[in-house]
């Protein structure tokens, strides 16, 4: 029983600093993602190669599709 009980313990953690980690974006509006040369997340336009246009339906659910582009404003690809 105490197996048990410290395998849902560990769980809960490791979900709670996941959710703790995870970006709440707007939904239903456009937003622009931008990411380093190893497509890292990052805040500070500055350190950006790329970034990515998309909108969410849902927390983390895509709606439609998004775009990458090139720092330069340069289409990279897009995703349906």
């Amino acid at each position: 029983m105490k197996i048990l009980h410290f395998k849902f313990v560990i769980l809960f953690i490791v979900f709670h600093f996941i959710e703790l980690n995870a970006q709440d974006y707007p939904l239903n509006e456009e937003v622009k993602i931008y990411f380093d040369e190893d497509w890292r997340p990052v805040e500070i336009k500055d350190s950006a190669s790329y970034y990515r246009l998309i909108t969410f339906k849902d927390k983390n659910i895509p709606l439609g599709e998004s775009k990458d582009y090139f720092i330069s404003g340069e289409l990279n690809k897009k995703e349906e």
